[in-house]
């Protein structure tokens, strides 16, 4: 695992130091300690209510044309939009793609949004239950139109205090404050100091991710659950002691100790087997929601033609373990941020990929994600954490199409489209004007539902909606969040976005 920041010998001493009072422990107890402090500390700032949420971003390197995904007309006729060879959401026939979409819950979704998805397990799910939690923004300015310098507004905004992936970990007490995994062209700037670690996937990656506290003795004390099991008694009341002392209150979150408990036992037990079933588990989802595995009108019946067959045997990379790991950090409170970039079937810089390609390739790959997703909330849910996650799937800027019917798709930095997910949003809010002289989603002007110009949406709109939907401060002073609280909800503060 390459890393920022290691457990350090210095940060040892410290825990040794705080607890010395209250007991003497072993190098391995101190360890589990270390672990433990962080759950703890996190559970107490939940006691008080003053806990960020987790954030997580999912990036698409290249950014991908976003149109089969988000809706370019949700409440304006698809007709009224103009007409182009390479913006489509379904095959007329094999060689000609059109721009058609399916009204679910009053908005104009794309054609994809009507079928089902794989449901863990066995069996499948709609994709639309996706929209019970999502904020689409369009026609994002993303202030560059270069990859190297819209990747990096990405993560830091102009003028944003810390990044968008430190906002949460420099408000939690998390063990290991911010997982990166191939991201590309990822900007860190914290305010408390903290560091990022980058997550080597090669082999078991949760042994990877606990790297720096796994440890080596002669008699292999990490292989010896009787000794492991002691460690952890010894350690978890110490670890009561101190705590009750510096924490007045800390009894009603006493809970959190069972299940810092299980997630040592399973960290030293049970690793290979967790990690394997659970990248299994997503392989699955995956498999059985690519379009070229499923008999979708327009998309992969006949209409078609070969794309099924040509891009059946192409895969993900790594999206079962991104997911994996996603799923273990966020559960177990490891760490309360992790940025991921999404690779995987093509180049998603498509400069020269005609329509068609396009069309089958974005289809199959929001599908996958979007099963993913659900799982991911599906799990979370179970765990109380839904409504405490946010995920962020977007790429660095949008695309417009080549002039003249030539195939492939440009940078265009005025039409970037993000989605917000989370159970904290109220949910299916599509926000953001654009053009109606575009096909791709440009820019337009923006007024609040209280008739406040807010002009058009950019980078730090995007970084202060952010930083609302976590609880933390804005990032960037000059521009309002697009989102306010609502009986414990957030809702948008802009009108449904409309062609202008």
């Amino acid at each position: 695992m390459s890393t920022d920041n290691k457990f350090s010998r210095r940060h040892l001493m410290q825990v040794s130091a705080a607890i010395a009072a209250s007991s003497s422990l072993s190098p391995f107890e101190l360890i589990f300690k270390s672990v433990l402090d962080g759950l703890v500390a996190k559970a107490y700032a939940q006691s008080l209510g003053v806990t960020a949420r987790n954030y997580v971003f999912l990036q698409l390197p290249g950014a991908p044309p976003r149109w089969t995904w988000c809706p370019l007309t949700p409440f304006d006729d698809e007709g009224a939009i103009a007409k182009h060879a390479t913006v489509g959401t379904r095959f007329i026939n094999s060689s000609t793609i059109e721009y058609k979409t399916i009204n679910i819950n009053g908005i104009n979704m794309p054609w994809m949004w009507q079928f089902d998805v794989a449901r863990a397990g066995g069996g499948t799910r709609p994709m639309r239950e996706l929209m019970d939690d999502i904020l689409f923004l369009r026609g994002v300015d993303c202030g560059n139109s270069s990859h190297d310098g819209a990747r990096e507004l990405q993560f830091l905004p102009a003028g944003a205090r810390a990044s968008l992936t430190a906002l949460s970990a420099d408000h939690n007490s998390n063990p290991i404050p911010h997982i990166n995994m191939r991201t590309v062209g990822s900007a860190w700037k914290s305010q408390r100091t903290k560091s990022r670690t980058n997550l080597s996937l090669t082999n078991n990656a949760y042994r990877n991710l606990l790297d720096p506290f796994m440890v080596t003795t002669p008699d292999s004390f990490t292989n010896n659950k009787n000794k492991i099991d002691q460690a952890i008694k010894n350690s978890m009341q110490s670890l009561y002691e101190a705590s009750s002392t510096q924490h007045p209150g800390f009894d009603p979150i006493i809970s959190s100790q069972k299940d810092a408990l299980e997630l040592m036992r399973r960290t030293y037990n049970n690793l290979d087997t967790e990690f394997n079933n659970t990248v299994a588990k997503y392989r699955d989802i995956i498999n059985r929601s690519r379009v070229g595995d499923s008999n979708l009108p327009y998309l992969t019946d006949s209409r078609a033609g070969t794309f099924r067959t040509s891009y059946n045997s192409k895969g993900f990379s790594n999206l079962d373990k991104y997911f994996a790991v996603i799923e273990y950090l966020l559960v177990n409170g490891y760490s309360s941020s992790v940025a991921v970039g999404l690779r995987g079937l093509e180049n998603f810089d498509e400069h020269t990929v005609p329509g068609t390609n396009s069309l089958f390739v974005n289809t199959m790959l929001n599908r996958v994600v979007a099963a993913c997703i659900l799982e991911l909330k599906t799990v979370l849910s179970s765990k109380g954490l839904w409504g405490e996650t946010l995920i962020n799937y977007s790429g660095e800027f949008g695309r417009y199409p080549n002039p003249d019917g030539q195939p492939g798709t440009q940078h265009r930095s005025k039409s970037g489209t993000i989605s917000l997910i989370s159970g904290a949003l109220k949910g299916r809010e599509v926000v953001g004007n654009t053009l109606r002289s575009s096909a791709h989603g440009d820019r337009a002007d923006n007024t609040d539902k209280a008739g406040n110009n807010i002009g058009a949406l950019g980078m730090g709109h995007l970084s202060n909606t952010i930083a609302s939907l976590l609880r933390t401060e804005p990032a960037v002073t000059a521009v309002s969040s697009l989102v306010k609280e609502v009986n414990g909800q957030f809702e948008s503060i802009l009108p449904p976005g409309r062609l202008k």
